[in-house]
């Protein structure tokens, strides 16, 4: 029997959140078709709705809540998805979204040369300053998008 491939899938939110856990439809349906050809784990800074268990891949979220900093809900889930890889390889690392998900998805598939796929789910490419919306709002979240598209393995643009 063929094992099948492990991918890890990094998000800030959009599964399992929200009213009964119905995320992002979207991202959702995806999600569902994936964990029937792959074994999937989902690991998300934000935490999941308390009755949302999915029956087709695994989910593991931050234990903190949305307002503590960004950047040890960032550290704490980077920290849990090198351990869990250690301990039961990846093949894949997949960003939903360029950043914060992205990001995390590349830095820990480089370190580990394993492939790399990051979503780009709208926000990685707009600039509207009029509204204060988008990663391109700033130079340093640009470049740190450019730096993911030019070295991911593939790109996900989603309109």
């Amino acid at each position: 029997m063929n094992k099948k491939i492990r991918i890890a899938i990094i998000t800030h939110g959009g599964i399992g959140t929200g009213p009964n856990g119905e995320g992002v439809p979207l991202l959702m349906d995806i999600l569902s078709l994936l964990a029937e050809q792959f074994d999937i784990t989902v690991y998300s800074l934000e935490k999941f709705d308390v009755n949302f268990f999915p029956k087709k891949y695994t989910i593991k979220a931050t234990p903190f809540k949305a307002t503590t900093k960004l950047s040890i809900r960032f550290l704490w889930l980077s920290c849990t998805i090198i351990m869990h890889h250690i301990i039961h390889p990846y093949q894949l690392f997949h960003g939903y979204w360029g950043f914060p998900g992205g990001w995390i998805a590349m830095m820990v598939g480089k370190f580990f040369k394993k492939k790399t796929i990051v979503s780009f789910l709208g926000a990685e490419v707009i600039d509207l300053p009029q509204i204060n919306y988008g990663l391109y709002t700033s130079k340093n979240s640009r470049k740190r998008i450019e730096w993911i598209s030019k070295n991911a393995d593939c790109i996900i643009a989603q309109s």
